[in-house]
């Protein structure tokens, strides 16, 4: 009787395994994506607030992500502003903030909040989906 019983328990486990994991892969599939990136090109070199004399600098590359190409247009066509948004958010800020991780995330935070706040004013709606310092070089 077991040897009767084992070979349809083998052929129901693999069907019901090639079933699942066939059924899972379709519920799970990922939507086509259609995100895209802006690089604020050339890279932006700003100096930021030092206690003294002392000057400091900060060399950041900035990419900026979107949902679609439409939106990277509307983001190209406003470079300029994207870009003063960023040296004003950096060159407010003193060295502990530079220096710090938790410093550059509370910058890039700042800068997202802020374009998202321009392009709230200017198209309607929220373009930037993220704001990514890819390279921040302080001295």
């Amino acid at each position: 009787m077991l040897k009767k019983l084992l070979p349809l328990a083998l052929i129901w486990a693999v069907a019901g395994t090639a079933w699942a994991s066939g059924h899972k892969a379709e519920d799970e599939a990922p939507p086509p994506s259609n995100i895209s990136y802006f690089e604020l090109a050339p890279e932006i070199i700003t100096n930021y607030a030092t206690p003294g004399n002392r000057i400091g600098y900060v060399r950041v590359k900035v990419q900026i992500m979107v949902d679609s190409p439409a939106d990277l247009e509307v983001v190209q066509y406003n470079a300029a502003v994207l870009r003063d948004i960023v040296i004003t958010s950096i060159y407010s800020k003193d060295l502990s903030v530079i220096s710090s991780p938790v410093g550059r995330d509370s910058i890039v935070n700042e800068c997202k909040s802020r374009m998202d706040a321009f392009f709230q004013d200017r198209e309607g709606r929220r373009l930037i989906r993220e704001v990514l310092f890819t390279n921040f070089i302080f001295q």
